[in-house]
């Protein structure tokens, strides 16, 4: 975990030198649809998180684009805007393992570890040990966690819990990319990683490893 985190720090250092040549292009340019055009692609293609992208787009004129390019960018934009910090997650009713509908209101007066993603996925799979340590001692207390998988049929959650001892809850809709949970959410990479406030909103957003483990704590501890 040590060594990713460092990768990671490493890697976040190249990305904020490639954001500053892009910012003083965009500063000379902002009404050029070639900005436009690398903004879209940087999210679309390169999945870029939100806060990344969203300062990026800010260097641009306002109401100087207009097309099919910038109105699905909007709408990307607006869907990345709702699941931000501070905003409300949204209510949704998914069914567990045992075809029991569970409903994210429900949960309200918890702290919610949310995470959508997929069994056998690296990321995923990486999250299990601290999601286990972090269940163990605070499930009883304030804390419930909550795994939503982009899966096509039971026994691919089945799967998870079986190999991986997994005791929180697992949820599908078991209609894999096409899930219109994830279409509303504008969610097209994952894993996705949020955690909830007992009121639902967002406290932070793909936040890993030692930085959510000490978040968590801290969050559960108040």
């Amino acid at each position: 975990m040590d060594e990713y985190n460092r990768l990671r720090q490493e890697y976040g250092k190249l990305e904020l030198e490639e954001d500053k040549v892009f910012i003083e292009f965009a500063k000379r340019y902002p009404a050029s649809y070639i900005c436009l055009n690398h903004i879209y692609n940087c999210r679309v293609m390169d999945k870029y998180e939100f806060p990344r992208y969203s300062a990026m787009f800010s260097y641009l004129t306002p109401g100087a684009f207009h097309g099919h390019q910038w109105e699905t960018f909007r709408d990307i934009y607006k869907k990345d805007e709702a699941l931000q910090s501070g905003e409300i997650f949204p209510d949704f009713t998914l069914a567990d393992v045992f075809d029991a509908p569970m409903k994210l209101s429900q949960l309200r007066g918890k702290y919610v570890l949310l995470t959508v993603g997929s069994g056998g996925l690296d990321d995923y799979m990486a999250l299990l040990p601290l999601k286990k340590d972090l269940y163990d001692r605070f499930s009883e207390r304030n804390l419930e966690i909550v795994d939503i998988l982009i899966a096509k049929e039971k026994n691919d959650l089945l799967k998870v819990t079986a190999n991986n001892d997994v005791r929180w809850l697992l949820l599908s809709d078991y209609k894999s990319w096409f899930s219109p949970y994830l279409r509303t959410w504008g969610i097209d990479k994952i894993c996705q990683l949020f955690l909830l406030d007992p009121q639902g909103k967002i406290v932070a957003r793909n936040v890993w490893g030692d930085e959510l483990k000490r978040l968590v704590e801290s969050e559960c501890q108040k």
